[in-house]
């Protein structure tokens, strides 16, 4: 598999020197970071519907499905110097959150907070790095279902 950080880095990197150099309005630079957002969110989309298969597996045990769940690109996104509203500009619609939540009821409480596509991103990373952990030191995992639910709803809204 290609590293995805020695694959980009060096095109963040330029595209930084270029929003120094000439701005943010530059024309150059809004075509690059246009091209990178288009490369991030598909990439990002690849492995959330990898993992959202993944955790619909009922033959694979919960902690299998998270030790295997897939975050080289989250991690990625989330570690570089650009805001992920940069990236994941779009906002949710209260029928998109519902949706994606289902009927229980927390599910929805948590859901009604993510209405941009940044706090869904974000919150998926750090939902899935909590259940890797419990998982990697043989503590209860418990319902999985709501990191299902995250990783499905990604997949969705960045197709």
């Amino acid at each position: 598999m290609v590293d995805i950080a020695t694959m980009l880095t060096p095109a963040i990197a330029d595209l930084f020197k270029k929003f120094a150099e000439k701005g943010l309005d530059s024309h150059e630079a809004a075509k690059e970071l246009d091209t990178l957002r288009m490369v991030m969110r598909e990439r990002v989309r690849r492995d959330m519907r990898y993992n959202a298969e993944l955790m619909s597996d009922a033959r694979l045990d919960p902690p299998v499905k998270i030790l295997n769940f897939e975050m080289e690109a989250l991690d990625f996104v989330c570690e570089q110097g650009i805001p992920l509203a940069m990236l994941f500009d779009r906002s949710l619609s209260e029928a998109q959150q519902l949706s994606f939540a289902g009927a229980d009821k927390s599910h929805i409480k948590w859901f009604r907070e993510l209405d941009t596509e940044a706090k869904l991103v974000e919150r998926t990373l750090h939902r899935a790095k909590i259940a890797q952990l419990k998982a990697k030191y043989d503590l209860p995992v418990g319902d999985i279902t709501y990191l299902r639910k995250l990783a499905r709803a990604v997949e969705i809204v960045l197709s």
